[in-house]
């Protein structure tokens, strides 16, 4: 019995370090990037867990990954992606996220995001 009390004491401590764990903008993200010189819009879906960030942007039959690590204060910049001209970046901040994008061909893309859940 002793063992069985000790078992579980010890499970529900690896599960609560766990939930310490976890980042302050994990979640699911959802947003919009524009660019002045281009029409359209690109559209970005992020899956944030402990501050390490894996995703997608897609623009009409055009698409790329995106991933990295969120910093402490917020800061984002992505791991490149060949089929882009330069990484993704910009800040989060509790449920907002604002960046850009550069584009040989459009300029900056300006990223606009919102925590979704």
């Amino acid at each position: 019995m002793i063992r069985l009390a000790t078992l579980l004491i010890v499970c529900m401590c690896l599960g609560s370090g766990a939930a310490i764990a976890d980042g302050p903008f994990d979640g699911k993200w959802k947003g919009w990037g524009r660019s002045v010189r281009c029409r359209g819009a690109v559209e970005y879906t992020l899956d944030v867990s402990n501050s390490k960030v894996s995703g997608k942007w897609s623009a009409g039959a055009l698409s790329g990954s995106i991933t990295g690590t969120i910093r402490p204060d917020g800061a984002f910049k992505a791991d490149p992606d060949p089929t882009v001209t330069g990484p993704m970046m910009g800040k989060f901040e509790a449920n907002s996220f604002k960046g850009e994008a550069p584009s040989a061909k459009c300029g900056k893309w300006a990223i606009a995001m919102e925590r979704i859940s």
